[in-house]
C-alpha cells in the first residue's frame, strides 16, 4: 500500500464527517433556499424576509451608526486631550482610566458582581429554605432572570428543589 494511500484513509473519517455533517445540510439549505415546491426558481423566501424584516435591520443599522459616530467622538476627543493637554494630572487620570478595564479580568468583575447582589431568593418560593451559597446574583450570572421558569432554574442547581 502506497504512503499516500495511508494518508487518505487517516483523512477519509474526517472528511466523510465533514461531508455529511456540514456541506450536505449546506447544499439542502442553498438549494431550499431558492426553490419552492412547484417552481424551478425562485426567490419568495428572501422577499418575505426583506418584506418581514427590512425596517428592523435599518433600525438595526441606523442605531451602529449612531454609536459608532458618538463613541468615534469621544474617542478622539479623549485622545486628543490626553496628547496634547499641557496638564499632567487630567492626562494621568484619563491614561489611568482607559488602561483600568485591560486589568481586569471578568473574573473579577463576576465575582464582583456576585458579592454585591447578595440578595436572597424569596423563602416563599421553597418551603425548605434555600442552599447556602446560592443567591439571586448567581442566577443572574448564569444568564437567567428572576421570571424564568422555576424548573429551569431548579436544573441548574441555583434554586433548591422543594
Amino acid at each position: 500500500m502506497s504512503s499516500s494511500l495511508k494518508y487518505l484513509l487517516l483523512v477519509a473519517p474526517a472528511a466523510l464527517m465533514i461531508a455529511i455533517l456540514f456541506l450536505y445540510p449546506l447544499g439542502f439549505s442553498l438549494v431550499s433556499a431558492f426553490t419552492a415546491p412547484g417552481q424551478p426558481f425562485t426567490l419568495d423566501h428572501f422577499r418575505k424576509v426583506y418584506a418581514l424584516y427590512a425596517s428592523d435591520v435599518l433600525f438595526s443599522l441606523i442605531i451602529v451608526l449612531v454609536s459608532v459616530a458618538l463613541l468615534a467622538l469621544i474617542a478622539i476627543t479623549l485622545s486628543a486631550v490626553i496628547a496634547l493637554s499641557p496638564c499632567r494630572p487630567v492626562v494621568r487620570l484619563l491614561g489611568f482610566l482607559y488602561r483600568l478595564p485591560l486589568f481586569i479580568p471578568f473574573i473579577v468583575v463576576a465575582q464582583m458582581m456576585r458579592t454585591f447582589s447578595r440578595q436572597k431568593w424569596p423563602d416563599e418560593q421553597c418551603a425548605g429554605g434555600g442552599r447556602p451559597g446560592h443567591t439571586a446574583g448567581d442566577a443572574l450570572l448564569a444568564g437567567m432572570e428572576r421570571d424564568s421558569d422555576h424548573l429551569c432554574l431548579e436544573a441548574t442547581g441555583l434554586l433548591p428543589r422543594c
